[in-house]
C-alpha cells in the first residue's frame, strides 16, 4: 500500500468543518490543534480524487487556454524533472489528464501575473487572454508544462466545478506538506492564499495548524525588508517562533527595535547568534540600555607554535575549543575536573 493510500485511509473518517453539526460541539477555552499538515495533504488529494470521480469524461482543451492556479505558491519547477516528464509523455502519451475549472474571461490572468484577474482588463492584456473558454489548473501543472515544452497545442483535461476557497486550500495543502520546506517558505504559501478565507480559524483549519501556530507563520509578513531579503536567499535562518518573538518586540518598541535588530542580524546570518535569543537582546537593549555586541572577541591558543584551540566571547556565550590532538588523556581529565570545580 502506497504512502498516499495509507494517509487517505487514516483521514477517511475525518469530517470537514461543513459536515459537523454545531449542536454537537462542546465549547472550551482550550485552544484546538489543527489536524496536521500531512492530514491536510491527504484531504486535499482525496478532494482531487473526488473531483476526478465526479467529472465528466475528459476532453481535449487548448493548452494556450489554460493558466495556473492563482493560489499556487510554488513558482519554480525543476527543468530537468519537467524534461523527464515531457520525454515520458512523448513516448507513452499523457496517461492522466489534468484537472481544470472553467472561468469567465474577465476573471482570468496571464501566467506572469499569478493573481486573480480583474474585470477591467486592458486592451493589451486581452491579447494574452484566449477568446474561447479559459481554464484554471486545479491539478497537473507539471504535466501541463511538459506538454507545453513538447509544443503540443491540446491537452487531455477533466473540467470540474470548484470554489475559490477549495482551489486555495488544495494548492496550499499540497505545497506546505513537503518536508523540505522551511517555516518562511510555508509562511509565503499561507500569506498568498490568506485573502480567500473568511477568518483566521478557517485558514488555520486548511493549513492543519492551530491559530497560535498560524500567527507565527503570518509574523514573517511584517518583518523588515532587510530580513526578508536574506530569507529569500537563505530561508532557513529564522524559524516561526523567533519571527513571532521579533515582531512582538518591533510592535512594542517600534524603530528602536528595528535598529537593534539591524545590528544583531549579521550575527544571526553567520550563525554566531542563536535566533531564540534575538528578542531578549532587543528587549534588554531598549529597556535596560544594554550594549549590543556586534564583534566577537577571539583569542587563539597555541602550543609549541601550533594552534591548539581558541576562546571566543560574544554577548551571549564564552566558547572554549581545544583540539583533541593537543590534549593528552591526563590533561583532558585535569581540564574536565577544573571546569566541573568552577561550576560546582
Amino acid at each position: 500500500m502506497s504512502r498516499l493510500q495509507k494517509m487517505l485511509e487514516k483521514s477517511a473518517s475525518v469530517q470537514g468543518t461543513n459536515e459537523i453539526d454545531p449542536s454537537t460541539v462542546q465549547s472550551s477555552d482550550t485552544p484546538k490543534t489543527g489536524v496536521g499538515m500531512m492530514a491536510q495533504l491527504a484531504y486535499a488529494r482525496a478532494k482531487i480524487q473526488e473531483l476526478e470521480a465526479a467529472a465528466v469524461a475528459s476532453m481535449e482543451v487548448p493548452i494556450a487556454n489554460i493558466v495556473p492556479n492563482p493560489w499556487q505558491p510554488r513558482k519554480v519547477f525543476d527543468s530537468e524533472e519537467i524534461q523527464k516528464l515531457a520525454d515520458s509523455i512523448n513516448e507513452l502519451g499523457l496517461i492522466q489528464p489534468v484537472i481544470v475549472r472553467s472561468v469567465p474571461i474577465g476573471n482570468t490572468f496571464t501566467l506572469d501575473e499569478r493573481s486573480v484577474g480583474n474585470a477591467n482588463t486592458s486592451a493589451a492584456d486581452e491579447k494574452s487572454v484566449p477568446n474561447r473558454n479559459t481554464f484554471q489548473l486545479i491539478a497537473g501543472e507539471r504535466r501541463w508544462r511538459a506538454c507545453q515544452q513538447l509544443g503540443l497545442t491540446d491537452i487531455k483535461a477533466l473540467i470540474v466545478s470548484v470554489s475559490d476557497e477549495d482551489m486555495a486550500m488544495m494548492a496550499l495543502a499540497e505545497n506546505i506538506a513537503r518536508q523540505d520546506l522551511t517555516a518562511y517558505e510555508i509562511s509565503k504559501a499561507i500569506i498568498a492564499v490568506q485573502g480567500q478565507f473568511k477568518t483566521a480559524k478557517h485558514l488555520a483549519e486548511s493549513v492543519g495548524v492551530n491559530r497560535s501556530e498560524l500567527y507565527r507563520y503570518l509574523a514573517f509578513a511584517d518583518l523588515p525588508d532587510f530580513v526578508i531579503s536574506d530569507l529569500e536567499v537563505t530561508p532557513g535562518i529564522l524559524g516561526r517562533a523567533a519571527a513571532m518573538d521579533v515582531m512582538s518586540q518591533i510592535k512594542k518598541h517600534g524603530e528602536a527595535a528595528v535598529s537593534i535588530l539591524c545590528t544583531l542580524w549579521p550575527r544571526v546570518k553567520s550563525g554566531d547568534l542563536d535566533q531564540g535569543k534575538i528578542a531578549g537582546l532587543i528587549e534588554a537593549a531598549v529597556t535596560k540600555g544594554d550594549k549590543v555586541t556586534t564583534e566577537r572577541d577571539i583569542k587563539k591558543l597555541f602550543v609549541s607554535g601550533q594552534q591548539a584551540g581558541s576562546i571566543t566571547r560574544d554577548s551571549s556565550n564564552l566558547t572554549v575549543k581545544i583540539r583533541t590532538v593537543a590534549l593528552t588523556p591526563e590533561k583532558e581529565v585535569e581540564l574536565r575536573a577544573f571546569v566541573e570545580k568552577m561550576f560546582s
